[in-house]
């Protein structure tokens, strides 16, 4: 059986002109603190660029086993993200991830 770290809802779709605030559940029993996400542009998968600063509104939060990202927007049709979600539990770090097609 292969792992992976991408989340089993993914990919998701999203509009060029919706905002989305998305929620990622972490396993039971962890707490999750320190979180960072980054949001990458992937359509050139050997070049990633780094779209935080332009694409995520606000910051992360954290209600029990729930991190929820920033408000996601100002997506390019046609294009496909990678959203990293970064964090810290116990000493270990983690870095599920999930797709977004914009159409």
């Amino acid at each position: 059986m292969a792992i992976s770290r991408e989340l089993p809802e993914s990919p998701v779709i999203q509009g060029p002109s919706e905002r989305v605030a998305y929620g990622v559940t972490v396993p039971a029993g962890r707490s999750p603190a320190s979180v960072v996400v980054t949001i990458w542009l992937i359509d050139d998968q050997d070049n990633p660029v780094d779209k935080t600063a332009t694409c995520a509104t606000g910051s992360a939060s954290v209600a029990s086993t729930v991190i929820t990202t920033p408000l996601l927007q100002n997506l390019v049709s046609g294009s496909t993200y990678r959203v990293d979600v970064k964090y810290t539990d116990s000493g270990n770090t983690w870095y599920p991830y999930f797709r977004i097609y914009c159409r």
